[in-house]
Order: structure tokens, then C-alpha cells, then sequence
């Protein structure tokens, strides 16, 4: 029964097709265009499934770097009459545990020789890399610019890499880990 099945569509397909070597063709048409097509089909989704994991892990990165440039520069920046404020205003982007290193590191060496000394610091991010990252968890290499001014001397400006560590917590980067390199 299941030859004269494929005999009657082999016939309304190719009606030319007596001969067995044009029987087989057919047949072998038959067979593997399903599964090319399937093959086919496979790859198609599993590539706009890559497609929307690479834009998910560019736009993760993106908010990563931005949270991480934008901690890093509140971190490094102050003015002796409102240090204070800023470094509180600082915690919003960082971890719980790692707000409580650095506000005492601000307050036991930072808020007095800011004080004492008239030190204004101005600080920028020309350049950000993803060291690596995840859903969750970043790692970046920042380029931090940093303007100094000591009471009325001239500004001098320092450059140096940092090692920033951000982790996602209730839907927003926060600064995890802050190391000099």
C-alpha cells in the first residue's frame, strides 16, 4: 500500500520518471528537501535566537559601563565645601558592603586632607572596556582622568586604570569593587 502511495504522487510529481534510475532521484528529492528544509529552518531560528542574546549582552554592557563611569566619576570627584555631601550622595551607586569601605576610607583619609588642604578633584572617564560579563555581574577596565587642584596652585592631571566590578541588584548596576591598577 505504501508503494502505491509514493507510486501516485512520484507519478503526479514527475510524470517522466518510468525509469527506476529517475525513480530513485525523485525519491531522494522527495526525502531530503523535508529535511533540508528543516535543516534550514533549525538554523534560522537558533541565529535570531543568537541575534537577541547579543543585543541583550550589548545593551547589558552599555548600562554597565555607563553605571560604572558615572560611580566612578562621583567617587573621584569632590570640592572641600561640599565633600561631605558628596561622598553620601555616592553610596546610591554602589553595593551596601562596598558604600561602607569606601565612606571610611572618605571620612579617616579623604574629608580631612580635602579640608585641610583646599583639594578640589574633577574627574572623568574618556575610555570604558568589559573585561567580562553576564546577566547579573560585570567586570570593567575604566580610563579615569582625574583634575587635581591643591589650594590656589595650577590643576595637575593624573590618568589611571581602575578595575570595576558591578553587580545587578533589584534591576540596577552598583559598584561592587573599585580597585587601582
Amino acid at each position: 500500500m505504501t508503494r502505491n502511495v509514493v507510486r501516485r504522487i512520484m507519478a503526479v510529481l514527475m510524470p517522466n520518471a518510468s525509469e527506476p534510475r529517475e525513480r530513485w532521484r525523485s525519491l531522494a528529492v522527495l526525502g531530503v528537501m523535508p529535511v533540508l528544509v528543516l535543516v534550514l529552518a533549525v538554523v534560522a531560528a537558533w541565529l535570531r535566537w543568537d541575534e537577541s542574546v547579543q543585543r541583550i549582552r550589548g545593551s547589558t554592557n552599555i548600562e554597565a559601563i555607563r553605571a560604572a563611569s558615572d560611580s566612578a566619576v562621583a567617587m573621584l570627584s569632590y570640592h572641600p565645601k561640599t565633600a561631605e555631601s558628596d561622598f553620601e550622595a555616592v553610596c546610591a551607586g554602589l553595593t551596601d558592603e562596598f558604600c561602607d569601605t569606601y565612606t571610611a576610607l572618605a571620612r579617616e583619609v579623604v574629608l580631612p586632607a580635602a579640608a585641610q588642604q583646599n583639594i578640589r578633584s574633577e574627574a572623568t572617564v574618556p575610555a570604558a572596556a568589559v573585561v567580562s560579563a553576564d546577566t547579573n555581574r560585570a567586570v570593567l577596565l575604566l580610563s579615569v582622568n582625574q583634575m587635581i587642584t591643591i589650594g590656589n596652585d595650577a590643576p595637575s592631571m593624573t590618568t589611571s586604570s581602575v578595575r570595576v566590578t558591578v553587580a545587578r541588584v533589584d534591576g540596577r548596576w552598583l559598584v561592587s569593587d573599585f580597585t587601582p591598577i
